[in-house]
């Protein structure tokens, strides 16, 4: 029989429903360790349970249309579409599992988050890609390259000689320790704004070096990173400089549909681990403070904000005009409000960011901004390697969970991202 009367296999239909199928599982692993483990360990920082069958029925109504964004963004090879897609992952399906068990969010918070993210889709939707020249890969440009690794190595050999005595380790329980320690520090502002941007512009370099196989030079920045995770304890330098190295060697351009999977599998794997090992190493470090701490935090900044005028960008870049704060730095004011703790830094990010500086206007503002921001890197990331596209990405996208997004912008490195994405040679004419 001739092959032409069997039905080819659409490859695209098969790609949808295998992103539909493992999306659903991420969802069902995250209920499934929110509700046996989470709950129950980490109760006492106020991650409570409750069951409804009312809010249990709306978080997957919640939950399903987003199914439909994920594949649309799994398709696209856009460098702010990968950026929406970990975000959906990281922030929006523990949201919706939230919804369904944490019943500290009250309905108003639920349809405030909701808006916020629909607000988002719609502007990435509608908004067009802006444009702007790129420069010739030339010989200057690896020469500032060059000299953006020597001053960003210069950084952290100085920090670790000064303040940490060329301290050196790559384990990951004593992270706390790091951080408590590194909070003393009496570093210069300066210092503190080339040390945080070594931190999202390194593992781009390492990629570039990596491309150009240029291995003592991607060796150095390995050292550098480790170097790095050991002055603070920085979970975002460790495992970035792991994924970086794997993307290289690993990454195909079909990947990006795995995204799912990977997802799924982090929730598994958290799920084997607890059950079988009794240990909570993925649990605590990356289920809880990854996918569930950001979304509690959200719901604080707020209560709070709801209840107390918007600080409008005061502790902002409106301090650089003289603008005064009614407010105690705003992560410590939340962190000793609802965790009793006035040491505790409770950075956040996105709808947190919309509430504590607009209110209920930064729900359309913020998404704006953000959406606008995200088309200008479409521009300077047109034509990079794809492996160095996905791991910026990636950090972009971790940031900006984590943080306000001008402090993300100017304090923890994503201009300094675009400038090194600007500079970097292109592979392909897009």
């Amino acid at each position: 029989m001739h092959s032409s009367t069997f039905p080819k296999r659409n490859n695209s239909t098969l790609t949808y429903k295998y992103s539909i199928f493992f999306s659903i599982i991420y969802r069902i692993g995250l209920d499934i360790l929110y509700v046996n483990y989470i709950s129950t360990i980490f109760q006492y920082t106020g991650f409570a349970y409750a069951f409804s069958w009312g809010r249990y029925i709306l978080s997957w109504i919640i939950f399903f249309p987003i199914l439909f964004i994920i594949y649309k963004y799994i398709k696209s090879e856009r460098f702010s579409d990968i950026i929406i897609l970990f975000l959906i992952f990281l922030s929006f399906i523990p949201f919706s599992t939230m919804v369904a068990f944490y019943d500290k969010f009250d309905i108003s918070f639920i349809f405030a988050n909701v808006f916020y993210w629909g607000f988002l889709l719609l502007f990435m939707n509608l908004l067009p890609n802006f444009k702007i020249p790129l420069l010739k890969t030339t010989m200057l440009n690896d020469l500032i390259l060059m000299a953006i690794t020597g001053l960003m190595g210069g950084v952290i050999f100085f920090i670790s000689y000064k303040y940490t005595g060329f301290h050196f380790t790559i384990s990951l329980e004593n992270v706390y320790t790091l951080r408590d320690a590194a909070r003393e520090f009496s570093m210069p502002i300066l210092l503190r704004y080339l040390f945080a941007a070594s931190k999202a512009i390194n593992p781009l370099l390492l990629l570039y070096g990596l491309t150009k196989k240029r291995y003592i030079y991607s060796a150095c920045i390995v050292l550098m990173q480790i170097l790095s995770f050991s002055i603070n304890g920085s979970k975002t330098v460790f495992f970035s400089t792991l994924l970086s190295i794997i993307l290289f060697y690993a990454y195909k351009k079909k990947y990006l549909s795995k995204i799912p999977l990977l997802f799924a599998c982090i929730t598994s794997a958290s799920i084997l681990e607890t059950g079988i090992y009794d240990t909570i190493y993925i649990l605590g470090y990356c289920i809880r403070r990854v996918f569930f701490l950001p979304n509690q935090l959200s719901w604080y900044y707020f209560d709070f904000f709801t209840h107390h005028e918007p600080d409008y960008f005061r502790q902002g870049f409106l301090k650089w005009f003289g603008a005064s704060s009614p407010y105690m730095d705003i992560d410590h004011l939340i962190g000793m409000v609802y965790y009793g703790h006035a040491d505790m830094g409770a950075n956040n990010g996105l709808i947190s960011d919309a509430f504590t500086n607009l209110g209920w206007l930064g729900i359309v503002i913020m998404p704006l901004a953000l959406t606008c921001f995200l088309k200008i890197l479409n521009a300077f990331s047109r034509g990079i390697d794809p492996r160095i596209c996905v791991i910026s990405a990636m950090t972009i996208s971790f940031i900006l969970v984590s943080s306000f997004f001008m402090t993300s912008l100017f304090t923890h490195g994503i201009f300094a991202i675009c400038f090194v994405l600007y500079l970097l040679p292109r592979t392909a004419k897009k």
